[in-house]
């Protein structure tokens, strides 16, 4: 009895942590097996995996986005980079690279057709966490679009799928960071703006990042550093509900 006083409290309801478990597991089966194994990395916001300045909005857009392309194998994809302030988004952007076909040692590569028209918020450029996953969400929404599979799904789930397709492209740690932000006080209109339209909670994105450092055996070393301080003991929660859960590691695509 004593020792159940000092287990853990799971981080995340148990059909929560279920129905992610499951998603994932259809999304490593969708995808580039071997991409995933061998190339995919955990993609952490700093300079190392984000070096370069610039002087302008747009400029720096390209060079963050440019790198999450890269980092998520799709730098073959042809993409056009626009800001939000000057370009309203088109009813057709999603559409704009279909149809799609797998390519050996590629994620999806395009047949043909117009780039697919990514926006940015210019109020993120200072907040780079956020604009790194606006960009993989933009990606990863293209993405799943194009699985030969259907997700089982409700229609509502889309926009949570989306952004766990974009946890397993890798940037699991500023999806998490900017799942939501702490606005208040002077400043706070500006925070607002900058902030991402998020839709798992930071709860469930944390869960997910650590379901996906388990699938490639990333040390806490690596991930728990790079996390908003107030994560760090989440994050173990999250680890610690996984080893409870009989999860399979699903045979890979690819």
């Amino acid at each position: 009895m004593l020792a159940n006083l000092f287990k853990p409290k799971p981080l995340l309801d148990d059909p929560s942590a279920a129905w992610i478990c499951q998603q994932f597991e259809w999304i490593v089966q969708q995808f580039d097996g071997d991409f995933f194994e061998q190339t995919t990395i955990l993609v952490l916001p700093d300079n190392n995996h984000f070096p370069g300045k610039a002087d302008n909005h747009q400029a720096m857009a390209q060079i963050l986005f440019d790198r999450v392309k890269h980092y998520a194998g799709l730098n073959h994809w042809p993409t056009l980079l626009l800001n939000l302030a000057q370009h309203a988004p088109q009813q057709d952007d999603q559409q704009a690279i279909l149809p799609l076909t797998l390519q050996q040692g590629q994620q999806l590569a395009p047949v043909a057709g117009p780039p697919l028209r990514v926006y940015f918020n210019p109020a993120q450029v200072n907040e780079p966490q956020a604009m790194i996953s606006s960009f993989a969400q933009s990606l990863a929404h293209a993405l799943a679009q194009q699985t030969e599979q259907p997700p089982a799904i409700e229609t509502q789930q889309w926009p949570l799928l989306v952004e766990l397709v974009a946890i397993y492209l890798g940037f699991g740690v500023p999806m998490t960071n900017s799942a939501f932000a702490f606005a208040g006080g002077c400043g706070s209109c500006g925070k607002l703006a900058a902030q991402r339209q998020a839709f798992l909670s930071q709860d469930e994105a944390l869960f997910a990042l650590a379901l996906f450092c388990q699938h490639k055996q990333i040390d806490n070393s690596t991930v728990v550093p790079q996390l908003n301080s107030h994560l760090k003991k989440l994050y173990k929660r999250a680890q610690w509900q996984l080893q409870q859960i009989p999860l399979q590691r699903p045979q890979l695509a690819g």
